[in-house]
């Protein structure tokens, strides 16, 4: 036997850590071989690693700035000879550090590249490097005004006060406290994106241009210039203002804001959009496999330059619009011209591709009818598609997706204006291969629901019909129930009249594994029966249970369900406002037998017995209770920190008060 592994299977084993920044980081310290094979994959995603933190982020904005400089000196001292030359002809102080060579080929190892987190991890290195400082633009501009005054040219004061409130400006403009509070109203992903567009009727100012000093400008087009002279192959492509890229972790929270006080997006310089365009990129960007930019800056140029050199994309995240000062949402003339350019723009760049599988469109205001013909290219591959915060009033009809006859994933995420006549298309043709249907907080007509799980029924694992209400005589659970016998997955709204056909649906979807039922805010509804008729049944497949309609239901139907179901059930969601300390108890019991729950959430108006909160928390791994008068989580993770168990209260003012009035 080999005293080492050979380096092919250190690589695939490597491969499989990519996404493990700590484990990585133990590889390279066990021998030379193991250095030289896993150091491609831990400066695979760079940027990345050092702006994603775990849930709970200790880090302050000093410890951030620092870490971003050490990185971008590494790429720094990749230059040849000549770039670090002329940077330090243009003033730039270089450390001693970075005129060496590295060690490494850093820049031909990324794979992963976020524009954004680029951008600023240049900016946090030249604010710790102080490669341009305000001293030093004012100073420059006091020489420039003298010179001008020895060659007789006169040079207004205003012009000079004009300059200088603008560098200012541009470099406290991170250093905002105010525009911080607005992280968090991006951070819940797409529906921070589509909020802000409904707040332009406020008088809100333009986004302030972005305009580089010349030494930030050259570093830039340095460190760019080296990424597409040195990286080989780019796989993914990202301006994620989503956070659709970050699979683990969170964002820092030392980062800029998204948007300020002013509900001005965050944009990044030209020079960033411009990437595509620069020497070496036909090599770099040609085996480009994902693109996701949901900015909402102007991406004509950066769509034109991506599709002269990436021809082998298969997924395309894309958002179409961009901060407008129009009051209620209105486009002038040339902003409507401008998202016209860019949707041709996309067009162009999808029809280019020789095999898009995954596309994804987020708030297509203007130029929908290009964009959905030119998907029509894409027919033979398209695999998934997937339309977010979309309004479809003044749509054409969804003809061109009809001939997508290899798509497995159809997704609708808060959307609006979906017309029998918009779908009516999508129910000609029979998707064999339909295995995902979403409608997640969008409501399809009943015609097209029924018609198109018919067509597709025994292929669909997946089924969400969102916030469908039936308003005609077609029963869409009893249809799924017909036609979905190999059903895993199950999201709904169930009304009244569809209690029996629910239970059906229990029935004969035995591979049922994740469910969610969601209501009217009505206790009227009693669904004792239903449990007692599941307590009947086998459920061995149902691992998650979440019932989020506001119906009412006694503590022994609860309990007959829990025990005599035997569903091996993981997480359970109850939203109810009938729940009470007997229910709880059952469910306690339920742990104490046979239930192995690791996460319960329980929604209720009730106040509950603290002790049977304590006692329930010894069978969960995290428990979730939220009540009018008090709010709080408890997680208990036995293989986190030894054990330790971390509470975390929240009480009102009524319950203080109560507390108080108690006492006295």
């Amino acid at each position: 036997m080999a005293p080492f592994l050979p380096t092919d299977c250190l690589s695939q084993i490597f491969r499989n850590l990519e996404k493990d920044q700590k484990s990585l980081y133990s590889c390279i310290l066990v021998n030379r071989l193991w250095c030289a094979t896993s150091i491609e994959f831990l400066w695979s995603r760079p940027f990345h690693f050092l702006y994603t933190c775990p849930t709970s982020c200790s880090c302050d904005e000093f410890m951030r700035i620092e870490r971003s400089s050490k990185l971008i000196q590494v790429y720094l001292s990749c230059l040849n000879e000549k770039e670090k030359l002329s940077l330090m002809e243009n003033k730039v102080r270089l450390p001693l550090s970075v005129q060496q060579k590295p060690l490494f080929d850093y820049a031909g190892f990324i794979r992963y590249l976020d524009l954004d987190e680029f951008y600023t991890a240049i900016r946090d290195w030249i604010e710790f490097a102080h490669v341009v400082s305000k001293e030093e633009e004012i100073r420059e501009a006091m020489e420039s005004r003298k010179k001008s005054k020895k060659l007789n040219k006169k040079l207004k004061l205003s012009t000079l006060v004009k300059f200088l409130s603008k560098s200012m400006r541009y470099h406290n403009k991170r250093k905002s406290l105010s525009d911080r509070e607005s992280v968090n109203s991006v951070s819940t992903g797409h529906s921070g994106t589509s909020s802000t567009s409904g707040n332009n009727n406020n008088n809100n100012p333009p986004p302030s241009p972005i305009l580089p000093h010349p030494r930030e400008r050259l570093i830039t087009e340095f460190l760019c210039k080296l990424l597409m002279r040195r990286c080989t192959t780019l796989k993914q492509l990202s301006i994620d203002k989503t956070y659709l890229t970050r699979i683990e972790g969170s964002r820092c929270i030392t980062l800029p804001p998204l948007i300020d006080r002013f509900n001005n997006h965050r944009f990044i310089p030209d020079q960033y959009l411009s990437l595509p365009s620069y020497p070496g990129s036909i090599n770099c960007l040609s085996h480009l496999s994902e693109f996701i930019c949901t900015t909402r800056q102007s991406k004509t140029k950066l769509f034109d330059s991506l599709s002269e050199v990436s021809h082998r994309i298969h997924t395309i995240v894309v958002t179409m619009t961009y901060h407008s000062n129009g009051w209620c949402g209105t486009r002038s003339r040339r902003e409507v011209i401008e998202l016209e350019d860019e949707a041709k723009s996309l067009a162009n760049l999808i029809r280019v591709q020789h095999s898009l599988q995954n596309f994804e469109l987020t708030q297509c205001e203007v130029g929908s009818t290009i964009v959905i013909q030119s998907l029509q290219t894409q027919s033979k591959s398209l695999r998934s598609i997937c339309f977010d915060s979309v309004s479809f009033w003044g749509w054409d009809p969804l003809t061109p997706l009809s001939e997508c006859n290899l798509l497995q994933k159809l997704d609708f995420k808060s959307c609006h204006g979906l017309t029998p006549e918009l779908l009516e298309p999508l129910t000609r043709i029979k998707f064999y291969n339909l295995s995902t249907i979403l409608m997640d907080n969008s409501s399809a007509p009943a015609y097209f629901l029924d018609k198109i799980i018919k067509n597709s029924g025994r292929n669909i694992h997946t089924l969400n019909l969102g916030q469908f209400k039936p308003h005609s005589n077609i029963h869409i659970i009893k249809t799924v129930a017909k036609y979905c016998p190999n059903l895993t997955s199950f999201s709904s709204y169930i009304d009244r009249d569809e209690i029996d056909h629910l239970i059906t649906l229990f029935t004969l979807c035995t591979n049922l594994s994740s469910v969610t039922l969601t209501g009217s805010r009505n206790p009227e509804i009693n669904i004792d029966e239903m449990f007692l008729q599941l307590a009947k049944q086998d459920l061995l497949s149902i691992k998650e249970l979440n019932i989020l309609g506001a119906w009412s239901f006694k503590s022994e139907s609860l309990r007959q369900f829990l025990m005599y179901s035997k569903a091996p059930i993981h997480t359970l969601s109850i939203d109810n406002y009938c729940f009470t300390d007997e229910h709880l108890n059952v469910v306690i019991r339920s742990l104490q037998n046979t239930l192995k729950i690791l996460r319960l959430r329980i929604h209720v108006r009730n106040r509950l017995n603290e002790d049977s909160i304590a006692h329930a928390k010894e069978f969960v791994d995290v428990l979730e209770i939220e009540n009018f008068e008090y709010n709080y989580r408890v997680s208990n993770n036995n293989n986190i920190n030894g054990g330790d168990s971390i509470f975390k209260h929240k009480f009102c003012k009524k319950y203080w008060m109560d507390r108080r009035s108690r006492e006295e």
